[in-house]
């Protein structure tokens, strides 16, 4: 769902693209199809949004133990590491 709202608003943000693009002088004619298309984005994430922290993020927990154990093995340690090692032998 969160893919195809994306897809949604991306491909109204090309038509606004497109139609800021078309203007001409400071009469622009696409002045409706701007606002309709900002106004569908601004809705479509806020329901988009509002849906998913409900039936996805609600309840999640993290796993302490689990986070902790792929923390510490984790190869980003290695550039900390490679830091305190490249300053200490100079």
């Amino acid at each position: 769902m969160m893919m195809q709202v994306c897809f949604d608003v991306y491909g109204n943000d090309q038509a606004i693209t497109f139609a800021v693009d078309r203007g001409e002088l400071d009469l622009n004619i696409w002045e409706p199809i701007i606002l309709k298309n900002i106004f569908d984005s601004f809705s479509i994430l806020t329901n988009c949004i509002t849906l998913f922290t409900e039936k996805c993020l609600n309840g999640i927990k993290a796993n302490k133990t689990v986070c902790l154990k792929n923390a510490e093995n984790s190869l980003s340690l290695s550039v900390v590491i490679s830091f305190y090692i490249r300053v200490s032998s100079s």
